[in-house]
């Protein structure tokens, strides 16, 4: 096979697989008055057609127009060969159009066969993905050629989408127990990554129900989905609750309205972790000199950091979820919900449409924090938002 992208393999494999499935070609007939006519016998209709159009041409004038007996004068030779003329004109034209018509037939009837092929391949395609990826010996790669199948398979034919993504939420959900631990470790999963991705990039337009997709106590622990700005808008309105999201990396990603109580994406969750680390992470601006001087490096902060820099987390529910040292840099956060939330040293400066009543609904630190230690865990705030929350102060986690 000459080097084809991935869709385009795609494409190749559904059209062996109309074969293969079918047991001939694509396009072996065409519909004709509810009557099937094979290639073939097309060709020969179209020869045929046009043998009987060249002898209606000359016979037809001819019979209908005949020369008077007797009369051979030049004059009427002549008009009469005007008169033929014209007539074989006259049947030209009508050949010509009865030939449009039937093309036109023909193409309708063409359209409508191949649509016909076309679902009934991207059925067997869907039926033939899911069974491998619910088969748990399925090898990886098996699974990941499965998964990439049935992305094709919702964006070609929108009517798809929910039972493709269902079916996707399902299998991302099973994978996803066997993947996290509890010591915040991961086991490498590569097919749980590309699922994710899929999810991530889906249209939701393409859902016609506009039903809550359930992806709740999901493993997103170290997932990239970083892309452009609305590339990944597949997670608006979906269920992530109690969702593990340690140290992923959810830049512009589009949360608008998601369901995310109880996620866990801490930076003191994740293995090799220890105290001073945590204060060192983040850098403050407008004022805040914390991270001034022993700021870490971008390896480091991976390790530890989850990412939702400039992600769309408008009308998303975070209540009770665990969110030490996450960055909301630049993030929208317009009627986001972050009641008793633990906050503690997050980063929200930039934060756009951000409001002090709703950190004040949060919490930082612990019981039992000195009010020193619980002055180092407050968020990073610009200095306006900062002054304003400084007044009554984030109340300690319970």
């Amino acid at each position: 096979m000459p080097h084809l992208s991935r869709h385009e393999k795609i494409n190749y494999r559904l059209y062996n697989l109309c074969q293969n499935t079918l047991g001939e070609p694509m396009y072996p007939v065409v519909g004709f008055g509810g009557v099937e006519i094979t290639s073939n016998q097309l060709l020969w209709g179209v020869g045929l057609y046009f043998l009987l159009s060249a002898i209606a041409a000359a016979v037809v004038p001819a019979y209908f127009i005949s020369r008077p007996r007797g009369d051979g004068s030049l004059e009427t030779a002549g008009k009469v060969l005007e008169l033929r003329e014209k007539l074989r004109g006259t049947v030209l034209k009508f050949l010509g159009g009865a030939a449009v018509i039937a093309t036109v037939i023909t193409t309708v009837q063409s359209i409508r066969s191949t649509e016909d092929t076309f679902k009934k391949a991207k059925l067997d395609l869907f039926n033939a993905s899911q069974t491998l990826l619910l088969d748990t010996a399925t090898p990886a790669q098996k699974q990941v050629e499965a998964l990439q199948v049935m992305a094709f398979v919702s964006r070609s034919d929108p009517s798809y989408h929910r039972t493709v993504f269902d079916a996707l939420s399902d299998y991302i959900l099973r994978r996803s127990k066997a993947a996290c631990s509890r010591d915040g470790s991961l086991v490498e999963n590569r097919q749980l990554q590309i699922a994710f991705r899929i999810f991530g990039e889906r249209n939701p337009a393409h859902d016609l129900t506009n039903k809550r997709f359930n992806l709740e106590h999901s493993c997103l622990t170290a997932v990239d989905m970083r892309d452009e700005p609305g590339v990944v808008r597949g997670y608006q309105k979906i269920r992530l609750s109690n969702a593990n999201m340690l140290r992923s990396d959810l830049t512009d990603v589009n949360f608008n309205g998601a369901e995310m109580w109880g996620v866990l994406a801490s930076d003191y969750l994740n293995p090799e972790w220890e105290k001073e680390i945590g204060y060192k992470l983040h850098r403050g601006e407008k004022g805040d000199l914390r991270g001034k001087e022993s700021y870490s490096n971008g390896h480091e902060r991976r390790r530890f950091v989850a990412h939702f820099i400039r992600a769309d987390l408008r009308g998303a529910n975070l209540s009770d979820s665990s969110l030490t040292g996450a960055d909301f840099s630049g993030a929208r956060l317009r009627n986001t919900v972050f009641k008793n939330a633990n906050i503690s040293r997050a980063n929200f400066n930039g934060a756009q449409e951000l409001t002090a009543a709703q950190l004040l609904e949060a919490c930082v630190g612990r019981v039992g924090m000195t009010d020193n230690e619980i002055e180092k865990e407050q968020p990073y705030l610009w200095n306006d938002l900062r002054d304003e929350i400084a007044k009554t102060g984030i109340p300690r986690c319970r």
